[in-house]
C-alpha cells in the first residue's frame, strides 16, 4: 500500500542568507495509515525562483522541525529532532545548513556522542564518579543514601565493590535550543543521562552547552551534572 505523505511541521525563515524568508516543510512517511511511526522524511524548500526536495534517512517517532540561528550571521539551520522510541529515551537531532541549492548535515546525535565520551565507576564510601574525556572534568556522585537493597547490589558488607558492571552514560536524551544573554545566535543544551545499575536507574543528568559553527565544529561553553534532590527528613 502506498502510504500518502504528512505535513509535520512548516517554518519561515532565511536559510541560504538572502535577507528573504524560505518555507521549508517537513514532510513524514509512516509505516502504516495512521500510524505514529515514522519510516521516511522529506524536507520541502520554496522560495523566490526555489522549490527543492531532499529525502531524510531517518525513521521514528514525533519528529519537529525548527530553523535557528547558530552563528551571529543571521542566517538560520534546519534542526530536525525526533526520537527512537523504546525504554531508553533516546533522540534523534539533526543539525542541517543549506547552500549552493543542497542541504549538508553539520550535526547530529551521533557525531556528538562521538566526541563526548566518558569513563564511570563505582568507588569506596558508596559514591560514583564519571569522568568526561572531552572536558577534562570529573563529577563524583554520593549515593550512600541508596536503599540498602540498592547498595547491596554494589558492595559487600565490608563496603568492596562487588565485581558488577559500572554505571554508564547514555546515548543523548534530550537537545534543546538556548539563547545565552550575552549571544544574539542560538546555542544547544544537551541532557545524557547517567545510568547505574540497571537502565531505570538514573543517578543523575550530565548537562552539556555547546556553540555549532557553519562547519559543524562544536565549542563546548559549559557542562555540569545534575542531581534529583532528596526529601529533607
Amino acid at each position: 500500500m502506498n502510504i500518502k505523505g504528512i505535513v509535520l511541521s512548516t517554518k519561515y525563515g532565511d536559510i541560504n542568507g538572502d535577507s528573504k524568508l524560505e518555507k521549508v516543510t517537513l514532510i513524514g512517511y509512516p509505516l502504516e495509515e495512521g500510524g505514529e511511526f515514522i519510516s521516511k522524511l522529506d524536507l520541502l524548500i520554496e522560495g523566490d525562483n526555489l522549490k527543492e526536495s531532499f529525502r531524510i534517512d531517518e525513521e521514528g517517532y514525533g519528529f519537529k522541525l525548527f530553523l535557528i540561528n547558530t552563528t551571529n550571521k543571521n542566517i538560520d539551520k534546519i534542526l530536525i529532532t525526533g526520537d527512537y522510541g523504546g525504554s531508553g529515551g533516546y533522540i534523534i537531532a539533526n543539525l542541517y545548513k543549506y547552500k549552493d541549492n543542497k542541504i549538508k548535515l553539520i550535526f547530529s546525535n551521533k557525531s556528538f556522542g562521538e566526541k563526548y565520551t566518558y569513563e564511570a565507576s563505582f568507588l569506596p564510601d558508596y559514591k560514583a564518579v564519571v569522568i568526561s574525556e572531552e572536558t577534562k572534568k570529573k563529577y563524583i556522585i554520593d549515593i550512600k543514601n541508596k536503599d540498602k537493597e540498592y547498595l547491596d547490589l554494589i558492595y559487600d558488607k565490608n563496603g568492596n565493590i562487588l565485581p558488577y558492571e559500572n554505571p554508564e552514560v547514555s546515548s543523548v536524551n534530550a537537545i534543546f535550543p538556548i539563547q545565552l544573554s550575552f549571544n544574539n545566535y542560538y546555542s544547544f543544551l544537551v541532557y545524557q543521562r547517567i545510568i547505574g545499575v540497571v537502565n531505570s536507574d538514573t543517578l543523575g543528568w550530565i548537562q552539556t552547552t555547546i556553540d555549532i559553527d557553519d562547519n559543524g565544529n562544536i565549542k563546548t561553553i559549559y557542562q555540569y551534572i545534575a542531581l534529583y534532590g532528596e526529601d529533607i527528613k
